[in-house]
Protein backbone atom coordinates (compact mmCIF):
# COMPACT_ATOMS: atom_id res chain seq x y z
CA UNK A 1 0.00 0.00 0.00
CA UNK A 2 1.28 3.65 -0.94
CA UNK A 3 0.57 6.20 1.79
CA UNK A 4 0.73 10.05 1.15
CA UNK A 5 3.76 10.39 1.91
CA UNK A 6 5.10 8.02 -0.95
CA UNK A 7 3.03 9.61 -3.02
CA UNK A 8 3.88 13.04 -2.77
CA UNK A 9 7.53 11.81 -3.01
CA UNK A 10 6.31 10.32 -6.34
CA UNK A 11 4.65 13.58 -7.09
CA UNK A 12 7.63 15.86 -6.82
CA UNK A 13 10.08 13.41 -8.95
CA UNK A 14 7.41 13.06 -11.47
CA UNK A 15 8.24 15.08 -14.98
CA UNK A 16 6.76 18.38 -15.67
CA UNK A 17 6.66 20.69 -18.37
CA UNK A 18 6.53 23.56 -16.36
CA UNK A 19 10.58 23.94 -15.17
CA UNK A 20 11.99 23.59 -19.54
CA UNK A 21 9.25 25.76 -20.41
CA UNK A 22 10.01 28.65 -17.60
CA UNK A 23 13.65 27.76 -18.37
CA UNK A 24 13.36 28.22 -21.94
CA UNK A 25 11.27 31.66 -21.42
CA UNK A 26 13.67 33.02 -19.34
CA UNK A 27 16.94 31.81 -21.39
CA UNK A 28 14.91 33.71 -24.45
CA UNK A 29 14.66 36.98 -22.48
CA UNK A 30 18.28 36.83 -21.45
CA UNK A 31 18.98 36.20 -25.14
CA UNK A 32 16.76 38.57 -26.19
CA UNK A 33 18.29 41.60 -23.87
CA UNK A 34 22.05 40.87 -24.72
CA UNK A 35 21.49 40.62 -28.76
CA UNK A 36 19.23 43.84 -28.77
CA UNK A 37 20.33 46.66 -31.05
CA UNK A 38 21.87 49.84 -29.02
CA UNK A 39 23.37 53.09 -30.19
CA UNK A 40 26.88 53.55 -28.79
CA UNK A 41 28.08 57.49 -29.20
CA UNK A 42 31.66 58.96 -30.09
CA UNK A 43 33.27 61.80 -30.79
CA UNK A 44 36.61 62.53 -32.05
CA UNK A 45 38.26 65.90 -32.82
CA UNK A 46 37.60 67.74 -29.30
CA UNK A 47 33.59 67.49 -30.70
CA UNK A 48 33.90 68.16 -34.32
CA UNK A 49 33.21 65.11 -35.08
CA UNK A 50 30.11 63.23 -33.00
CA UNK A 51 29.46 59.45 -34.45
CA UNK A 52 26.65 57.22 -33.69
CA UNK A 53 26.94 53.09 -34.34
CA UNK A 54 23.77 51.15 -34.15
CA UNK A 55 25.18 47.86 -32.94
CA UNK A 56 24.09 44.34 -31.16
CA UNK A 57 26.23 41.79 -29.63
CA UNK A 58 26.97 38.52 -30.99
CA UNK A 59 27.09 35.27 -28.76
CA UNK A 60 30.77 35.95 -28.07
CA UNK A 61 29.97 39.21 -26.99
CA UNK A 62 31.82 41.16 -29.74
CA UNK A 63 29.73 44.44 -31.08
CA UNK A 64 28.64 43.77 -34.43
CA UNK A 65 26.94 46.62 -37.08
CA UNK A 66 23.22 46.49 -37.19
CA UNK A 67 22.01 50.00 -38.49
CA UNK A 68 22.86 53.16 -39.37
CA UNK A 69 25.97 54.49 -38.49
CA UNK A 70 25.57 58.52 -38.55
CA UNK A 71 28.35 60.80 -38.24
CA UNK A 72 27.48 64.70 -37.11
CA UNK A 73 28.96 68.17 -37.65
CA UNK A 74 29.77 69.73 -34.58
CA UNK A 75 27.13 71.76 -35.16
CA UNK A 76 24.53 68.49 -35.17
CA UNK A 77 23.51 68.78 -38.28
CA UNK A 78 24.11 64.98 -40.26
CA UNK A 79 27.97 64.22 -41.93
CA UNK A 80 27.60 60.85 -43.69
CA UNK A 81 25.22 58.12 -43.06
CA UNK A 82 25.21 54.52 -44.27
CA UNK A 83 23.29 51.56 -42.82
CA UNK A 84 25.92 48.09 -42.24
CA UNK A 85 24.56 45.13 -41.26
CA UNK A 86 26.93 42.31 -39.61
CA UNK A 87 30.23 43.57 -40.14
CA UNK A 88 32.38 43.77 -36.48
CA UNK A 89 32.07 46.92 -35.22
CA UNK A 90 35.48 48.26 -33.01
CA UNK A 91 37.90 50.77 -32.38
CA UNK A 92 39.03 51.17 -36.01
CA UNK A 93 35.45 51.02 -37.79
CA UNK A 94 33.89 54.56 -37.26
CA UNK A 95 34.35 55.36 -40.51
CA UNK A 96 31.84 54.62 -42.95
CA UNK A 97 33.70 56.95 -46.25
CA UNK A 98 33.38 55.28 -49.49
CA UNK A 99 31.08 52.23 -49.08
CA UNK A 100 28.17 51.82 -51.10
CA UNK A 101 24.86 53.31 -50.07
CA UNK A 102 27.03 55.82 -48.70
CA UNK A 103 25.43 59.43 -48.27
CA UNK A 104 27.14 62.36 -47.66
CA UNK A 105 26.11 66.41 -46.61
CA UNK A 106 28.08 69.72 -46.33
CA UNK A 107 27.59 71.53 -42.94
CA UNK A 108 25.24 73.60 -44.36
CA UNK A 109 22.63 70.68 -45.35
CA UNK A 110 23.02 69.82 -49.06
CA UNK A 111 24.05 66.67 -50.33
CA UNK A 112 27.70 65.81 -51.65
CA UNK A 113 29.22 63.33 -53.96
CA UNK A 114 32.01 61.31 -52.09
CA UNK A 115 35.14 63.18 -53.60
CA UNK A 116 33.24 66.64 -52.90
CA UNK A 117 32.72 65.11 -49.40
CA UNK A 118 36.27 64.13 -49.20
CA UNK A 119 37.29 67.62 -50.04
CA UNK A 120 35.31 69.42 -47.70
CA UNK A 121 36.41 66.98 -45.26
CA UNK A 122 40.29 67.75 -45.80
CA UNK A 123 39.98 71.08 -46.45
CA UNK A 124 37.88 72.85 -44.68
CA UNK A 125 36.23 71.20 -41.85
CA UNK A 126 38.47 68.67 -40.17
CA UNK A 127 40.78 70.34 -36.68
CA UNK A 128 44.49 70.83 -37.54
CA UNK A 129 47.04 71.45 -34.97
CA UNK A 130 50.09 73.66 -34.89
CA UNK A 131 52.43 74.17 -32.46
CA UNK A 132 49.59 72.97 -29.98
CA UNK A 133 47.37 75.87 -31.21
CA UNK A 134 43.78 74.77 -32.37
CA UNK A 135 42.60 75.60 -36.56
CA UNK A 136 39.27 74.44 -38.09
CA UNK A 137 38.97 75.46 -40.92
CA UNK A 138 41.52 76.07 -44.41
CA UNK A 139 40.55 79.51 -44.10
CA UNK A 140 41.90 80.23 -40.50
CA UNK A 141 44.81 78.02 -41.53
CA UNK A 142 45.55 80.15 -44.39
CA UNK A 143 45.34 82.75 -41.97
CA UNK A 144 47.83 81.40 -39.42
CA UNK A 145 50.51 80.53 -42.01
CA UNK A 146 50.15 84.47 -43.37
CA UNK A 147 50.89 85.57 -39.90
CA UNK A 148 53.38 83.18 -39.16
CA UNK A 149 54.75 83.38 -42.61
CA UNK A 150 58.37 85.30 -41.59
CA UNK A 151 58.96 82.70 -38.73
CA UNK A 152 59.01 79.59 -40.73
CA UNK A 153 60.76 81.39 -43.90
CA UNK A 154 63.60 81.39 -41.07
CA UNK A 155 63.63 78.28 -40.08
CA UNK A 156 63.44 76.93 -43.52
CA UNK A 157 66.68 78.87 -44.14
CA UNK A 158 68.04 77.32 -41.02
CA UNK A 159 67.35 73.68 -42.10
CA UNK A 160 68.53 75.06 -45.52
CA UNK A 161 71.76 75.87 -43.85
CA UNK A 162 71.81 72.85 -41.88
CA UNK A 163 71.31 70.43 -44.77
CA UNK A 164 74.13 72.33 -46.96
CA UNK A 165 76.77 72.00 -43.74
CA UNK A 166 75.87 68.63 -43.68
CA UNK A 167 76.24 67.68 -47.41
CA UNK A 168 79.59 70.05 -47.33
CA UNK A 169 80.96 67.85 -44.66
CA UNK A 170 80.54 64.76 -46.35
Amino acid sequence: MTTERDKAKLRWWQFTLKGPLLSMVAFSAILAWWQRPFIVKQSFYNGACNIETTVRRGWNGRLYHHGTTTRYFANGKKAVEIEIYGAEAGPDSNGVEGLPGTRYWHEDGRELTWRESWVYWSMEYLPREMSGEHIMTEPEWRAHLREKKAEYDKIDEEYEAAVAAINKAE
